[in-house]
Parts: C-alpha cells; sequence; structure tokens
C-alpha cells in the first residue's frame, strides 16, 4: 500500500535480548502528514510474523551519508535508541 503521505520508508534489523535481532520499521513522512495506524496494520497483515516490526519510528527525513546513500549505521542507532 502507498500513501502520499509517506515519502520514504526503511526496514533493518537492530539488537533485541531475546531474539538476537528484532526488525524496526523507519519512516519519513510528508511535513503535513499524520500517522495513520491503519498503514503500519496493513503492512502488517501481509508480512510473515517473524518480518512484522513491533516498533515504527517515525522521523523527520532519512539520514544520508555524503554520497546520498541512506545512512544505515544511523538508522540503526536510532533503533537501538527507541529500544
Amino acid at each position: 500500500m502507498q500513501s502520499p503521505e509517506i515519502v520514504e520508508t526503511a526496514v533493518g534489523g537492530v539488537a533485541d535480548e531475546v531474539l538476537g535481532e528484532a526488525v524496526r520499521a523507519f519512516g519519513a513522512l510528508r511535513r503535513d502528514a499524520t500517522l495513520v495506524s491503519e498503514h503500519v496494520e496493513h503492512t502488517n497483515a501481509h508480512r510473515p510474523p517473524y518480518a512484522v516490526s513491533k516498533m515504527v519510528i517515525v522521523l523527520p527525513s532519512m539520514p544520508r551519508q555524503a554520497s546520498e546513500k541512506l545512512d544505515l549505521l544511523a538508522l540503526k542507532r536510532w533503533g537501538a535508541a527507541a529500544s
């Protein structure tokens, strides 16, 4: 499901004491957007249980490296800090 409110998304694993690694979803929304829980529910309904993110982290924008690539280490730090 695509929504005009969602600018960009990413999903990654972060360290988890119980599972070893847990799924974290990250999203950047339009400035005037409101995150509606049905976006998350719809996405999770179409995934196997092990791939469902228990937490969605909304960022003002996705972190980028100098090369404009997505900064995965920064996302991992955000995910770990939010745990």
